[in-house]
């Protein structure tokens, strides 16, 4: 099992542009994906490989009140720990559960400034 935090995604509308016929990454998710690899980097889970279908449950603290589909927030930071070598491909994942922080850990805010995602991965 491995349990980590992430920085909050930006949008899911934000994740791709289109210009000159093509369809390309944004700087906003290139960023995103370069914080993701830094955050694994600095937790020692950089390039775990894991290879075998997996179980994943995201709490979400978010960054302000504003109304949000959590079903959004996952996409790009499955996307970035593929980037970074967590895991061989988000394919992998058979159960992804995606909740507010506080409902799971009581302890926690519901709201914090940048808002932060805690990942737990379990093989299935």
């Amino acid at each position: 099992m491995y349990k980590f935090k992430l920085p909050y995604p930006p949008s899911v509308n934000s994740i791709w542009r289109r210009g000159a016929g093509k369809t390309y990454l944004s700087q906003r998710a290139k960023a995103y994906r370069d914080a993701v690899t830094q955050s694994m980097k600095a937790q020692g889970l950089i390039g775990e490989g894991v290879a075998v279908p997996v179980r994943v449950m995201i709490a979400v603290q978010l960054p302000d009140k504003r109304k949000r589909d959590l079903d959004n927030l996952s996409k790009l930071p499955c996307d970035a720990l593929t980037a970074c070598g967590f895991w061989k491909d988000d394919d992998l994942v058979d159960d992804i559960r995606i909740c507010k922080a506080d409902l799971v850990f009581p302890e926690l805010e519901r709201y914090v400034k940048k808002g932060r995602l805690y990942v737990t991965v379990t093989p299935v």
